[in-house]
């Protein structure tokens, strides 16, 4: 056979997969590494510092041939464990088969003398076909990670049958001989144990390759300690602990820490300790170390500091979006304002544009009117002073030839001048009787048009007035701007100051930490006892107290009520009255020129 490939150090290391070796075998070993891996051993030496000594031989020339060198003791272990499995697997198929043999012929013997007829033939293979698929299948889901209780208790039920049926094919009943009754059960619970095995194996690698494993309580915890052993169990289940060395180390340091604080308080120490002291008591149910407990206070002080912060720059945060709102709204508000300005301006100044333009328009049509109906008169007075004087010249005629009398020609034309002079005074009056109406409906026209004017010019100051209301409101709206500009400079002011407010608290809480924790060192190196290394936890809250305060705000005397009551019973987990002992206590060794 060849040899295996080599081996790195490492875990995990490939390894050569021999002739006639199954994967499962080559994962066996290929798995086993890496889980060995994680538990501390021991420097393995390498295989030249382990081999004794080569001896050469001599030939008789006098050279020395070197000896072959020593095959390293792991990989002879290897060798050997991988012919292990290959002998057990032969072992249990060749149990298996001479057990359904043996089985097949005791079962149909059976049967046929319980009156099975032509099916006894078929019985016994009936019921091993049924043992091989239901633990078949019952490692197929187990090597899935979904194991199911039904095919494995099926497959039990059956095994547990057919071990009966066995025990019971010998002529008799069991009682009579028990050991062929013993003989025909040995195959099949060899083949049981074989299959449980298997079983237990491809469990264990799946927990190895998936890292599920967990540990067991050992049976001789069960047997010494039945309590205390339910008690690690039940843990170990309810809080998903895997590590029963790790439960272990948790249960001793908790009886170390519980003798530690008996020996400290004495008999009354669960009431002297404080509830702080208590925490890991309670924690351990949550797979926690006593470090842990203890150190859950300021775990949770830290987290709610966080959580304030939060919540104050989260309301900061609501107050500057609700000013942004606000000032949004008015900005709106006052665009809105500006714009109705500017349309009443306009609908204004249309309006006065309107009526100017309806007024002109009434009076030019006024002064037409006027115009035309003085041209008529006169026109009309004209024409009928024409037909009188034609009607007057031919009875001047008539009259002339009828008197034909040259006498009166001269009174005639006496009394034509002077009625002619009279016609023409009276024609001269209606001539200035138009003259006056026209000269009247030029005033109208003139009154008609100074309205006009008049009107124009509300038109104009109307339109000046609407362009101061409309300078106005852009002058609010721009006070607005800028009272927006200015509250968004406050809100940034703002932001800033809690910024560099939260970035001081941090600074400071990280100081304080330091400072506590070199007291805390001081406070060990010291070896100071509980109570001593509470007073001076106290003495440095109320020192860090006084000197959080301004310059100009912090009094000459350092005052202990900076610190409440409550406070420290939340720190130290104690009541109201050792809250007091502690706080005056602290008080003394501040007087006694303790600085933290």
């Amino acid at each position: 056979m060849p040899d295996p490939a080599p081996l790195t150090a490492g875990a995990g290391a490939p390894t050569a997969t021999h002739p006639g070796e199954t994967a499962s075998m080559q994962d066996v070993m290929t798995t086993a590494q890496p889980a060995a891996a994680h538990r501390p051993t021991a420097a393995v030496p390498s295989a030249r510092a382990a081999a004794p000594p080569a001896t050469g031989t001599a030939p008789p020339d006098g050279k020395t041939v070197p000896a072959a060198p020593a095959e390293p003791p792991w990989r002879m272990s290897q060798r050997a464990m991988r012919w292990v499995i290959r002998v057990s697997i032969v072992a249990a198929v060749v149990v298996a088969a001479i057990g359904f043999t043996g089985s097949y012929e005791a079962l149909r013997t059976l049967a046929e003398g319980r009156g099975f007829g032509w099916f006894a033939k078929f019985f016994p293979i009936g019921v091993d076909a049924g043992i091989v698929g239901m633990y078949g299948l019952d490692l197929l889901l187990v090597w899935l990670r979904m194991p199911k209780a039904l095919p494995r208790l099926i497959a039990h039920v059956l095994t547990a049958a057919t071990i009966l049926f066995n025990a019971a094919a010998p002529k008799g009943s069991i009682v009579d001989d028990p050991l062929a009754a013993g003989m025909h059960a040995i195959l099949p619970l060899l083949f049981v144990a074989a299959v449980e095995t298997a079983r237990h194996l491809v469990i264990r690698l799946q927990q190895l390759t998936h890292r599920t494993e967990t540990d067991q309580v050992p049976l001789h915890r069960w047997l010494l300690s039945p309590w205390s052993a339910w008690v690690t169990y039940r843990r170990m289940r309810l809080r998903g602990i895997p590590s029963y060395k790790r439960m272990v180390e948790l249960d001793r340091e908790l009886d170390v820490y519980r003798a530690w604080l008996r020996h400290t308080y004495g008999k009354s120490w669960k009431k002297e300790a404080g509830a702080a002291a208590l925490l890991p008591f309670g924690m351990i149910e949550y797979g926690m170390s006593v470090e842990e407990a203890l150190d859950q206070p300021r775990l949770q002080q830290e987290a709610a500091d966080q959580r304030a912060a939060a919540e104050a720059t989260r309301k900061a945060a609501a107050e500057a979006a609700k000013r942004d709102r606000e000032l949004d709204a008015k900005e709106h508000d006052a665009d809105a304002a500006i714009r109705e300005q500017r349309i009443a301006a306009k609908v204004t100044q249309a309006t006065f544009g309107i009526k100017a333009e309806t007024v002109a328009a009434e009076a030019g049509a006024k002064t037409a009117e006027a115009v035309a109906r003085v041209e008529a008169e006169t026109a009309a007075q004209t024409a009928a002073l024409a037909a009188e004087a034609a009607r007057a010249q031919a009875e001047h005629d008539a009259r002339q030839g009828e008197r034909e009398l040259k006498r009166r020609e001269d009174e005639a034309a006496r009394e034509e001048a002077a009625e002619k002079t009279a016609r023409q005074a009276a024609a001269e009056a209606a001539t200035a009787r138009a003259l006056a109406e026209k000269n009247a409906a030029e005033a109208r026209a003139a009154e008609e048009e100074k309205k006009a004017a008049a009107a124009r010019e509300e038109a104009a100051a109307a339109d000046r007035r609407a362009q101061r209301e409309a300078a106005e409101a852009q002058r609010e709206a721009d006070h607005w701007e800028g009272e927006r500009l200015a509250r968004e400079a406050e809100r940034a002011r703002l932001e800033k100051e809690t910024a560099e407010n939260l970035a001081e608290a941090a600074r400071l809480r990280e100081e304080a930490a330091l400072r506590e924790q070199a007291a805390v060192e001081a406070e060990d190196v010291a070896r100071m006892g509980i109570g001593e290394r509470a007073d001076r936890k106290v003495a440095r809250m109320i020192l860090a107290a006084h000197y959080a305060l301004p310059d100009e705000e912090r009094p000459a005397q350092i005052d202990k009520l900076r610190v409440s009551l409550g406070q420290i019973e939340e720190v130290l987990g104690v009541s109201t009255s050792v809250a007091g002992r502690r706080r005056d206590a602290a008080m003394d060794l501040i007087a006694g020129g303790y600085t933290g």
